[in-house]
């Protein structure tokens, strides 16, 4: 009898022992599958990444491919280059969409290319259209400074409450604007 009871308190033991070890487990796994989970960025429209794909492939140069890993530890979406104009080497535009967060966009680039310098004006008439359909698609209200400077460029950054705005120059053998948003 002593046997039974002693069995009996063993597999109590045994059981309230191991219901402890499931929990941990659970929390565990709670821990770790909540660790995937981010916050929403500042700049809400950057939180609805298909949204943005779609309302930004509207734009007409091109759609914007699927949200995958980059490999080297960020995401991203990208458009082909859209070209323009005569030449060789046409002018082109491309959408970048990226970020280190699997469930945001944290900055988008629109980068103009110009490699026919004959049709710069062209270029910048373009790349301010863009501009203003990527100001539309994200619902933001009209800032005419930046689509004027855009058709005579100059760096510039817009501090706003949610993000920020900038035209970049990036000079090499050939002239390369882009317009970018950062989320805050």
């Amino acid at each position: 009898m002593k046997f039974y009871i002693v069995l009996f308190l063993l597999c109590i033991a045994f059981v309230s022992c191991s219901d402890g070890e499931i929990e941990k487990e659970d929390a565990n796994e709670l821990a770790v599958s909540t660790e995937n989970v981010s916050s929403p960025v500042l700049f809400e429209p950057f939180n609805n990444i298909e949204n943005m794909r779609e309302k930004l492939s509207q734009s007409g140069i091109g759609q914007l491919h699927a949200w995958k890993s980059d490999e080297a530890g960020g995401y991203m979406s990208i458009t082909p280059y859209y070209e323009f104009g005569s030449g060789i080497m046409k002018n082109n535009l491309a959408y970048y969409l990226t970020s280190e967060d699997p469930n945001r966009i944290y900055v988008l680039s629109l980068v103009l290319n110009i490699h026919n310098k004959s049709e710069r004006k062209k270029a910048l008439q373009k790349f301010s259209f863009i501009i203003n359909q990527t100001r539309q698609a994200l619902d933001l209200e009209n800032h005419s400074e930046m689509i004027s400077l855009a058709l005579n460029p100059a760096e510039k950054t817009i501090r706003h409450e949610s993000f920020i705005e900038q035209l970049i120059l990036e000079q090499t053998r050939i002239e390369t604007w882009k317009y970018v948003i950062q989320t805050n």
